[in-house]
């Protein structure tokens, strides 16, 4: 048996001159978990089952870790991480930035004296012009406390 069958405790079966169907698990199981698929196919395909080195029935002493991409993956995640935290928090600065547009938007430059407003050009307009530039529909009404002057 070639060794690299014997260290992944690599098992075959179906007919030889069939179509190749390989089965490779996961991290932390082993080729066990095919059990209930891997014999459906065993009459129409050649069927091969491995495990990871390191993995199931596989040669444990010949796993290592500079040898085996676990390591990379490892720094791959830690990678992906930093890098979804920085994206984080990125948007949380955008979303703070717009914010600040969004209010800095909201202000109205209103004159304290005659109450006049600055429109976007920099004119002042009365109240209701502005209102009325802005497509916002202006109704009157009078309130209690000037219904009240407007009585005496």
């Amino acid at each position: 048996m070639h060794p690299v069958l014997r260290r992944n405790n690599v098992r075959l079966a179906g007919p030889d001159s069939a179509a190749v169907m390989l089965f490779s698990h996961g991290f932390g199981c082993d080729q066990a978990m095919w059990g209930g698929v891997a014999p459906a196919f065993e009459e129409t395909h050649r069927i091969v089952l491995y495990d990871h080195t390191g993995a199931g029935g596989s040669d444990l002493q010949a796993w290592s870790p500079d040898r085996y991409v676990f390591r990379y993956m490892v720094l791959d995640a830690t990678e992906r991480r930093r890098y979804e935290r920085d994206l984080l928090e990125a948007q949380r600065a955008a979303d703070a930035a717009l914010k600040r547009v969004r209010d800095l938007e909201s202000l109205l430059p209103l004159c304290a004296w005659c109450r006049r407003v600055q429109g976007e050009k920099g004119t002042w307009l009365e109240l209701e012009e502005f209102l009325d530039a802005s497509g916002t529909q202006v109704t009157h009404a009078i309130c209690g406390e000037c219904a009240t002057q407007m009585e005496k």
